[in-house]
């Protein structure tokens, strides 16, 4: 039985969760059998997008924070949020709390282990925005 991961997709060549032997991702592979056509979601705006593209127009070279590889092309998945947006709703489009990292160090900050050293600055500066919350928050 073949066991899902987190891999390359041979047809659309992003990083997903691939779920059968071939290689392909769930959309690709449900693709090829012809049984969807790709949908069109619309999402609310939040104002993050705008942010993104402010913060890739500042920042001229596309390096990961973290590792410092080079990232080619930046999107949308090479901006991590340091304080989780459901959890702190106020830094959702503060630049404070934005790293600019590749798809594997996201990957890594969202479901592996923070406590390597290259996510040292990371804890870091989402220690002092917590800091910074709880400051204000008993203040109210």
């Amino acid at each position: 039985m073949f066991k899902p991961n987190y891999s390359t997709c041979i047809e659309c060549k992003q990083q997903r969760m691939i779920v059968v032997k071939k290689g392909y991702c769930k959309r690709c592979n449900e693709l090829k059998k012809g049984k969807t056509k790709p949908k069109i979601k619309f999402k609310k705006k939040t104002g993050e997008l705008n942010m993104f593209k402010e913060l890739s127009e500042e920042k001229q070279s596309s390096v990961c924070q973290c590792c410092k590889t080079l990232i080619p092309s930046l999107s949308p998945i090479n901006f991590s949020h340091v304080l989780s947006k459901g959890a702190y709703p106020c830094y959702r489009l503060d630049k404070r709390n934005i790293f600019i990292v590749c798809d594997n160090c996201h990957h890594e900050w969202t479901v592996g282990d923070r406590n390597q050293s290259k996510f040292a600055l990371k804890r870091e500066i989402a220690q002092t925005l917590k800091e910074e919350y709880y400051k204000a928050k008993s203040g109210e």
